[in-house]
């Protein structure tokens, strides 16, 4: 009877529901992205570590082999506006912006044209030179090239670099422009660091009217995990409650 008891508790044990505790988690969730994909993490990382005191992030640089990493768990999630998602790797929409517009520094002369006539043309901004960010995946970075327009396709890039963060200083030390996404130019401008230009021209308000929408992805292995599903949900309600200037799209899990 005795052991009859034990593995009838035994039994009782094993379908009871397991109940997940983030504060008795201990694990590193290694994300990636390109540089500026912290914004998104940032509103998350203090609460956290509030809830969670034996969890870390470490965050690294989006390589072009990110669905390898996703798939053997080198990687956890993958924050990135990356147009198509293969199947098999389901994602949270984070945030819908604008693609593209030119940023400079407080007193560049475009500024001034601007203040003087209203007016900024294609024509003008292609007489300085730009930074120009190169960021991965490179199949999505080109694809953002491509819908350019025949003129701004033409600009002289004076440096290239795969940092936001390093790019936009650059433009605030320098005579130089740069295409930067709203979200991104949002963050610098609220800091007094760069400025907006308006830019006369029917195809970039084109390609700016197409938009993105920054994505929060894994792959399926992971989709039931139960800390996984903590740290999506932490992530995307972090974004949702504390991110404003652009629009939050309803995170609807499993897309």
């Amino acid at each position: 009877m005795p052991d009859v008891i034990r593995l009838l508790a035994d039994y009782d044990q094993l379908l009871e529901p397991k109940l997940f505790d983030p504060k008795t988690l201990k694990r590193e969730f290694k994300i990636a992205g390109v540089d500026h994909g912290v914004i998104f993490l940032a509103p998350a990382i203090a609460k956290i570590s509030e809830l969670a005191p034996g969890v870390s992030v470490d965050m690294t640089e989006l390589t072009n082999d990110w669905p390898v990493q996703l798939r053997t768990g080198e990687l956890d999630l993958l924050i990135s506006p990356m147009e198509t998602v293969p199947e098999g790797f389901p994602w949270l929409p984070l945030w819908e912006g604008r693609t593209t517009g030119i940023v400079v520094r407080p007193g560049h002369p475009l500024e001034a044209l601007y203040e003087k006539t209203g007016r900024v043309t294609e024509s003008d901004v292609i007489r300085y030179g730009f930074v120009e960010v190169t960021w991965r995946p490179t199949t999505y970075y080109r694809l953002t090239q491509s819908r350019l327009s025949p003129l701004l396709s033409e600009r002289n890039i004076v440096i290239k670099t795969p940092y936001f963060m390093g790019a936009a200083k650059i433009i605030s030390e320098s005579n130089l422009v740069m295409l930067l996404s709203d979200i991104m130019a949002d963050w610098f401008i609220s800091l007094g660091a760069l400025r907006r230009i308006p830019v006369v021209s029917e195809e970039l308000e084109h390609v700016q009217s197409k938009g993105f929408v920054t994505k929060l992805i894994w792959h399926e292995r992971s989709h039931l995990d139960p800390a996984m599903q903590w740290m999506r949900g932490m992530i995307s309600y972090a974004v949702k409650e504390t991110l404003s200037g652009g629009h939050v799209v309803h995170p609807e899990e499993g897309r």
